[in-house]
């Protein structure tokens, strides 16, 4: 939800952003650009507001809740060394 959240408040600000480019040093330009600069800061204050004490799974961390795990002899790398 939070990552939908920041998505979308990029999207606003970078929208805000375009659209004030073509009414230049004006009244509307400097507002929507305004408008823009506080959509942008607003997509990262629920990340740097997080308690620091436990850890939220990220937005993506249940594309790899089923990822398929090597064995661990296969995690050790192997250096041409003869093991004696």
């Amino acid at each position: 939800m939070i990552g939908q959240l920041t998505s979308l408040a990029l999207m606003v600000a970078a929208l805000l952003l375009v659209l004030s480019l073509p009414l230049g040093d004006g009244d509307a330009g400097k507002a929507l650009r305004r408008a823009a600069a506080f959509a942008f800061v607003m997509a990262f204050v629920p990340a740097t507001l997080r308690k620091r004490g436990g850890s939220q799974p990220s937005a993506h961390a249940d594309r790899f809740r089923h990822a398929k795990r090597r064995p661990e002899h296969e995690h050790e790398e192997h250096h041409g060394h003869d093991e004696d």
